[in-house]
């Protein structure tokens, strides 16, 4: 018994039982999923970090929600995979401190809080995509090329894509 009355045990299991509907994203004890809204930080979407030697490209595309959500599961994969592609195209290739890596990483999330200043809030975003770059497979290859390929032809360009559709279906 704790002070207030009730058995310690309970309010554990209810505050567990609480944490527990958070995190699979129900609003409710009947299940009731709720929609998680994309938000924007103030400033650059797209952060470039070398982790380990590694170049990593974190990029928040909330704005590309609408048209990442279109089509069947093989034209959302291929929507993730291209914009990858074209993110390391705009913004790895060029970067002075990625001169002569050979693969870059590249990572797609969808931010859904930000904190009191307008910035990301820590752990508060959805990943839809891990997506590793080797430079070999953007040599000669342009935006019209790159918009052509689909399915295998644009999958061979990547190594280990790790791709979460379901986490599109998270948002209103």
């Amino acid at each position: 018994m704790s002070q207030s009355g009730v058995p310690v045990r309970r309010s554990v299991c209810a505050v567990a039982l609480g944490v527990g509907l958070a995190v699979l994203g129900c609003n409710s004890k009947d299940g009731e999923r709720t929609k998680l809204k994309a938000v924007k930080a103030e400033g650059d979407p797209v952060v470039l970090t070398t982790r380990d030697g590694v170049p990593y490209i974190t990029a928040n595309v909330a704005d590309d929600l609408p048209a990442l959500r279109e089509g069947d599961p093989g034209q959302r994969e291929d929507a993730l995979i291209r914009k990858a592609i074209k993110l390391t195209l705009d913004r790895g290739v060029g970067h002075k401190p990625y001169e002569g890596k050979d693969r870059f990483v590249v990572r797609l999330m969808v931010l859904t809080e930000l904190d009191e200043y307008g910035k990301a809030k820590a752990g508060s975003s959805v990943e839809l995509a891990t997506v590793e770059v080797p430079r070999a497979s953007l040599e000669g290859l342009t935006p019209e090329r790159l918009a052509a390929l689909s399915g295998p032809d644009l999958k061979k360009l990547v190594r280990n894509p790790a791709v979460n559709l379901g986490n599109l279906d998270k948002f209103a």
